[in-house]
């Protein structure tokens, strides 16, 4: 509903208006009218006064006939950000999908040339996922790759870019980060997975993922090799035992087509 305080003062003096992030300050009057499309408020329209009672009931209607003018402009704003979020967006697991994740490495690949540093990958694959889907069937599986894609997505930064690469893997772009840091989060990432149950129909399921880590330039020196220096790891993970991490330190293990010309 629509809200006018002549004066706000005693309303704001404690704390702030709108958020907790904003610094604190009295406002003296104040009108707020929500914009509402199908009983859901998707913006508002907020004008503050200098002074006490200096906003009206009539500037207040003027605000309400602003706000009705701005709907549908809104409106269609919100449906083009949910369109653009449905295409970069997995659905099962409500990580990025492989194309916005392609996009993505392409980017932090371009900035990490540009100013320097170390931006490092982490592949993440949920071990022995087939004998998930086999033993409990696949909606147990797809209840296992959305709780092992909330431990990944609420475990990192929001510089960072967490992806379900596809099946049961799932990869996360670090920029400006170095392979210790990248190794020190997918510890991390590993001790939460094993520690948490996924919990389907009652029944307590325990899975463990094995994580592969490598950086560019750090491992190798074209941004082309980060993806299969990482997968290498991943690789070396699962030789190892799963339920590790395994960071590639050189691009020494890789396959000649990926080791041309190396010193």
């Amino acid at each position: 509903m629509p809200l006018l305080l002549h004066d706000a003062r005693a309303v704001t003096r404690s704390e702030p208006a709108y958020t907790a992030t904003l610094a604190y300050r009295p406002i003296p009057s104040l009108v707020v009218v929500p914009i509402v499309v199908d009983q859901r408020v998707i913006g508002a329209i907020v004008v503050e006064g200098d002074e006490p009672a200096s906003i009206g009931v009539e500037e207040a209607r003027n605000v309400g006939l602003l706000a009705g003018v701005a709907r549908a402009f809104l409106e269609k704003v919100w449906e083009i950000e949910e369109v653009t979020l449905r295409a970069r967006t997995d659905a099962l697991t409500g990580l990025a999908n492989r194309r916005h994740f392609d996009e993505q490495l392409r980017r932090v690949v371009a900035e990490t040339d540009r100013f320097g540093g170390t931006s490092s990958l982490i592949i993440v694959d949920i071990d022995d996922f087939k004998k998930v889907n086999d033993t409990y069937g696949h909606e147990a599986g797809d209840a296992v790759l959305r709780q092992v894609g909330k431990i990944v997505g609420d475990g990192v930064r929001a510089v960072d870019i967490c992806a379900r690469y596809g099946g049961e893997e799932m990869v996360i772009l670090l920029p400006q980060t170095p392979i210790a840091g990248a190794a020190e989060l997918a510890e991390r990432l590993r001790a939460a997975v094993a520690d948490r149950a996924v919990l389907f129909e009652g029944t307590p399921i325990r899975v463990t993922a094995s994580f592969g880590i490598a950086g560019y330039p750090q491992t190798v020196p074209h941004s082309d090799w980060l993806f299969p220096a990482a997968d290498k790891a991943l690789y070396q993970a699962k030789e190892s035992g799963r339920n590790c991490v395994k960071t590639l330190l050189t691009s020494d293990g890789l396959p000649s087509k990926y080791n041309t010309g190396l010193q």
